[in-house]
């Protein structure tokens, strides 16, 4: 959060993925929440 103070959380969320597990879990994550609030 102090590395990125104008993200929300769900943005926090999505780059603590990318930065740990890689941007093709991140992207597959990102998706698949945007499918589930919809």
């Amino acid at each position: 959060m102090r590395a990125n103070p104008d993200l929300d959380t769900a943005e926090l969320n999505y780059k603590f993925i990318s930065y740990h597990y890689g941007e093709n879990l991140e992207m597959q994550f990102r998706k698949y929440m945007e499918r589930r609030t919809l």
